[in-house]
């Protein structure tokens, strides 16, 4: 839907020039992306560090819930929040 995510906002930030009006070509497409697209908009984006810039700002998020958590009583749901938190971060594509 050409919906800018941190990922690619990241990407725009340190991609060397050819890449970011690359990335911007592809995201500023009208209609769907076929699949040439999408691979090469992954590879910049991963090749200019958006994708682990990104996780890295989700585990920042991901710790801090969890240590909110602790203000809760010990038990199941506590357990089950902190390992629902755990893979939110550890998801693979």
């Amino acid at each position: 839907e050409g919906k800018v995510t941190l990922p690619v906002i990241y990407a725009l930030q340190h991609a060397t020039p050819a890449d970011r009006e690359e990335l911007l070509r592809i995201y500023d497409k009208a209609g769907p992306l076929i699949s040439p697209e999408i691979q090469g908009a992954t590879e910049i984006i991963e090749r200019s560090g958006g994708f682990e810039r990104a996780r890295r700002h989700a585990m920042d998020y991901i710790l801090q819930a969890k240590r909110s958590l602790e203000l809760l009583p010990a038990g199941a749901a506590r357990d089950a929040l902190s390992l629902l938190a755990d893979q939110i971060v550890d998801r693979r594509r």
